[in-house]
Parts: C-alpha cells; sequence; structure tokens
C-alpha cells in the first residue's frame, strides 16, 4: 500500500468515525438538536446509511486506479458531510450544547481535511518509477 493511499485511509477513518459520534448523539439526544420539523431520528440514521457509502467505494476505487470515480465519491461524501452545519441554520451555536456543537466542529473539520486530501491527491504530480 503506497503513502497516498495510507493517508486516505487514516482521513477517512477519522471521518466516518467522526460522523459515527455525531449521528449517534443527534439520534440519541435528538430533542437537544435544533431540528427542522419534518426531520425524526430514523431519518438521520438512514440519511448516516446513504452517505457512508460513498467513502467506502471512494476508497475502493482509489485502490482500483480508478481515480475519477474515486475522487468523484469521495468529494460527495465529504459534502454530505458538510450538511452536518446545516444545525446552525435551525438553531444558534450559543443555544447547543458545548458537547453538540464541538461534534459538529469535528465532523465539519473532518469533511474539510478529507476534501483537501481529495483535491491534492487529484492535482499532485505522480511519480512515475520504471524497473
Amino acid at each position: 500500500m503506497n503513502n497516498s493511499k495510507k493517508w486516505l485511509l487514516v482521513v477517512l477513518v477519522i471521518n466516518v468515525g467522526a460522523s459515527i459520534l455525531h449521528y449517534v448523539d443527534n439520534i440519541m439526544f435528538f430533542h437537544t438538536y435544533p431540528e427542522p420539523p419534518w426531520i425524526n431520528p430514523q431519518i438521520i440514521d438512514a440519511f448516516w446509511f446513504v452517505m457512508t457509502p460513498f467513502a467506502v467505494l471512494g476508497y475502493v476505487l482509489y485502490g482500483k486506479g480508478l481515480r475519477t470515480y474515486s475522487y468523484l465519491c469521495l468529494y460527495l461524501y465529504s459534502l454530505m458531510s458538510l450538511l452536518v452545519l446545516g444545525h446552525y441554520r435551525y438553531g444558534s451555536m450559543w443555544e447547543m450544547s458545548f458537547k453538540i456543537n464541538l461534534l459538529i466542529f469535528i465532523e465539519a473539520f473532518a469533511a474539510v481535511a478529507l476534501i483537501t486530501y481529495t483535491i491534492w491527491l487529484q492535482f499532485r504530480r505522480e511519480e512515475v518509477y520504471t524497473a
């Protein structure tokens, strides 16, 4: 496994871990989160199961050398993960607990890190070694 693939795995594990922490907390303490009236814990749960496969697929496609599709999946996953910032559309950060804000910021920061790393992967110059 090359270094770029190892680091991609690290960044993805951090992202998925951050999303698990936030989504579990959001489901368990749903009443403490500012949410639109139409949302419920089942929708939140389902969305995590919709978005997370994009992270896994992005990693698998990267490993298979299908870079364009990999980057597309990684960007989609990151953007879906950034939807966590939507909580601030329905409530002020000052109205939310420190824990909720922390979980939102951790997930958002991880998503931005994944976007940044994906951009770096996409536009770096790969050295080609021949034997």
